[in-house]
């Protein structure tokens, strides 16, 4: 294509880690492949008795008479999940590695401004980040290494990749990447919408009247715990089941959409941006801020409440809405693959 995603946020998106300075790494068509590979409804399926345990193992215990800190707490149990889907078991499982790789991706939150102005300069920044990229690597080809000396297998995305062929820093590409694509959106909203759940009593009861409706339907006997009887929810019953969520979600998300939108002129020539006057120069970066939807006070009047009444299609401003008016699912040639995904997270 003519503008380029990749090459946008690579350039300007400085603090994420990388593999392009290993021989075979970066992210290519192979990759994208393999990402669709990955995340489709069956593979959702396999691993949704390991989530609810996860999210069982995590907040089961949690002390309410004390404050709790979603943004601690809830990030670490998205980052656990996200590798239990297209990760490694091997990290999900494992409370160290699951701490330390965590804390590899966030301090590449301070590392990316210089590299940004000054792309070609080794700074200090971007040697954070091949760092943070070798490192990450050398812990997964360790693992991969470790699974075929021993004959040892696992109901994981690596193991996916693994008997598909790929080599280990094609396999590592694909953990990095997809790694920091779920911190950086499913994590912060998954935190934000208990935050926001907290603030507004009113939504607070309809979603967990919505999660008592569909424990009660699905009990069996007096003596069932919660989590035995949402271990054996089909997808479907996740999907559907809980719309008050839903749209609690995208509230969240519409007002915490991180960052902008970027697309790199990867041609040689200038391109015109269909339906306007302006041209991209080659070279150059096509930018759009998600701000100019969310936040616009035509679509969204009072934009910076939080109000899921919103996004309910019998909602009393009774307006129409276009695919365009919002943004947290994609939109256009480039809807969210994970759209199904983040509401059963939470």
């Amino acid at each position: 294509m003519a503008t380029n995603p990749l090459a946008g946020y690579s350039a300007l998106l400085t603090g994420i880690p990388t593999t392009d300075h290993l021989e075979g790494g970066g992210i290519d068509s192979r990759t994208f492949k393999t990402f669709k590979l990955l995340m489709t409804k069956a593979r959702l399926i396999e691993n949704l008795g390991q989530l609810v345990d996860d999210a069982n193992s995590a907040l089961g215990h949690l002390d309410t008479s004390r404050p709790f800190d979603p943004f601690n707490g809830i990030y670490l149990l998205i980052y656990q999940m996200t590798h239990r889907l297209l990760g490694s078991y091997d990290v999900a499982d494992s409370p160290r590695l699951l701490a330390e790789t965590l804390a590899v991706y966030d301090r590449m939150n301070d590392s990316s401004a210089g590299q940004t102005m000054f792309p070609m300069m080794p700074t200090l920044g971007m040697l954070r980040k091949l760092w943070a990229g070798a490192r990450l690597h050398l812990l997964f080809r360790s693992m991969i290494r470790d699974r075929r000396k021993c004959g040892r297998r696992e109901n994981d995305a690596m193991q996916i990749m693994m008997d598909k062929g790929d080599s280990d820093i094609q396999i590592s590409t694909v953990i990095i990447s997809s790694l920091f694509a779920g911190l950086l959106n499913s994590g912060v909203n998954a935190a934000w919408i208990l935050c926001y759940l907290a603030k507004h009593r009113d939504w607070y009861m309809k979603v967990q009247a919505e999660v008592d409706e569909v424990i009660a339907a699905g009990r069996q006997s007096d003596d069932e715990t919660p989590r035995q009887i949402l271990e054996r929810l089909t997808i479907e019953q996740w999907e559907s089941s809980f719309p008050m969520l839903g749209y609690a979600l995208q509230e969240s998300i519409r007002l915490n959409l991180p960052g902008i939108f970027i697309r790199k002129n990867i041609t040689n020539v200038n391109l015109p941006l269909v339906g306007t006057n302006i041209i991209v120069p080659r070279g150059s970066f096509a930018v759009y801020l998600a701000d100019d939807v969310h936040l616009n006070q035509d679509l969204y009047p009072e934009p910076l409440e939080w109000n899921p009444c919103r996004h309910i299609q019998s909602s009393p401003d009774g307006r129409e809405s276009s695919s365009l008016d919002y943004l947290g699912w994609g939109a256009g040639l480039h809807p969210c693959r994970k759209l199904h995904h983040l509401p059963n997270y939470l």
